[in-house]
This record gives structure tokens, C-alpha cells and sequence, in this order.
């Protein structure tokens, strides 16, 4: 397991409604227009940001492919 050496300000986020609401053309399409291989899923409330959850551009594209 290796660090993440990227900012936090640089990192492509999501939010977790916007990712709920979202279809999979839409999270492919965020990937490629940021050129990103993961997605940080946060939850913001009015007292913090939190991590959801990690979006893998590969695990992604895999399980579109087996489905089809």
C-alpha cells in the first residue's frame, strides 16, 4: 500500500448526493474529464467534511464491462 501524495485541494471530489443521484455515464465522464483514476466521495454537514468512499476508475469500468 502506497501514500497518496496528491493535496487535498487537488484531489477530484464528489459529493455523496451528487454520486446517489448520478448515473454511471456521469462518473465515467467526470473521470475522464479530470483525467483521474480515483474519486473521493465526501459528506459535508454544517460541522465537518467527512470521507465517504473511493471511486476506482478501473473497478468502475470493469464491472460496466461484465455486465454487459
Amino acid at each position: 500500500m502506497g501514500d497518496i501524495r496528491t493535496p487535498w485541494s487537488k484531489l477530484p471530489l464528489i459529493t455523496f448526493e451528487a454520486l446517489r443521484n448520478a448515473r454511471v455515464s456521469n462518473a465515467l465522464e467526470l473521470f475522464d474529464v479530470t483525467q483521474a483514476t480515483h474519486l473521493m466521495v465526501i459528506e459535508s454537514s454544517e460541522a465537518s467534511v467527512r470521507l465517504r468512499g473511493v471511486v476506482s476508475r478501473t473497478r468502475l469500468e470493469r464491472q460496466v464491462w461484465q455486465s454487459i
